[in-house]
């Protein structure tokens, strides 16, 4: 499930291109593009990436969505998903 993912990688704290492209449920040119975006916002604050990745904290910001999205959206998931096997 999508937003389960993305709470294991939230948790995680960072994500590299591979993980990014599971988060946005994108393939691999799309996340590239996506984190080089993100990557250079970082860099236009006079920042720097981490060696492990951009926090998974731009990349809410950069979908518009909070943690706390993401967990109802799972939490929601997950009730849908038992009331299907019922």
């Amino acid at each position: 499930m999508l937003n389960e993912t993305r709470l294991e990688l939230i948790r995680k704290g960072y994500v590299n291109h591979a993980e990014l492209a599971k988060f946005l449920a994108v393939g691999k040119t799309k996340a590239s593009a996506v984190y080089q975006e993100i990557v250079a916002g970082i860099a236009a604050e006079d920042r720097t990436v981490d060696h492990l990745g951009i926090r998974t904290s731009r990349v809410l910001e950069y979908i518009g969505l909070t943690e706390e999205d993401i967990r109802r959206f799972a939490d929601d998931e997950k009730a849908a998903g038992r009331s299907w096997q019922n």
